[in-house]
């Protein structure tokens, strides 16, 4: 049995215990920072509604859990955290899949939330809970 196929199953089995709405599609991503691997289980955020409604209400997401949010073309890309209840690692990802900037997010207590810009133009954003 290969690793892809016990992260598969393992996703989905996570997937059913903390969605308690139509689950999305599924992505398994490794990365290496430092020398270090980093494996993330993502749902892919694909629609307009999945796109503004992302990790809002998630009261709980294990470690390297998370969301892909895809674009079709790079630019300057900005998120807020309102009604996100836990805190977020932010990873703006250029069109060849390069970290090309992060952030950590916290929890918006009160309004006006602030809004997170990337210090590069990315395609792809990750975020993943801080555990």
């Amino acid at each position: 049995m290969t690793w892809s196929i016990i992260a598969t199953a393992l996703a989905r089995w996570l997937q059913a215990m903390i969605t308690p709405y139509r689950p999305l599609p599924l992505t398994y991503d490794c990365r290496y920072d430092a020398g270090v691997e980093h494996c993330a289980i993502l749902e892919v955020a694909t629609t307009p509604l999945e796109k503004a409604k992302g990790l809002m209400y998630r009261t709980y997401l294990p470690a390297w859990y998370g969301m892909l949010f895809v674009r079709e073309e790079s630019e300057y890309r900005s998120f807020w955290m309102k009604n996100t209840l836990i805190p977020l690692h932010m990873y703006f990802l250029d069109s060849e899949k390069n970290v090309a900037d992060q952030t950590t997010m916290q929890p918006c207590l009160a309004d006006p939330c602030p809004v997170y810009t990337s210090h590069e133009e990315a395609m792809y954003v990750v975020e993943v809970a801080i555990n």
